[in-house]
C-alpha cells in the first residue's frame, strides 16, 4: 500500500547516549523522521512528561535507548 502522506515520526527516547546516537545514524540515513528529545522535554522516569508529549506529537513508534551507566 503506497501513501502520499508523510510517516510519523518514531520517538528517539535517550537519543544522546551511544546507543541513541547510533539509532539516530540509521534513521538519519534512512531518512526515516524521528524526533529525539531531551530528558528536559520528555522525562522517561515521569509518566506523565512522556503522556504529554506523545500528546502534543503524533509519533508511530517508540525506541527507548535509556540506559544506566
Amino acid at each position: 500500500m503506497h501513501s502520499s502522506e508523510p510517516l510519523s515520526p518514531i520517538l528517539l527516547l535517550g537519543a544522546s547516549g551511544m546507543l541513541g546516537r547510533a539509532w539516530q545514524r540509521c534513521l538519519e540515513h534512512q531518512r526515516i523522521p524521528f524526533l529525539a528529545p531531551s530528558s528536559r522535554e520528555c522525562d522517561f522516569r515521569k509518566a506523565g512528561q512522556v503522556k504529554d508529549y506523545l500528546q502534543k506529537h503524533s509519533c508511530r513508534a517508540i525506541v527507548n535507548c535509556f540506559g544506566y551507566t
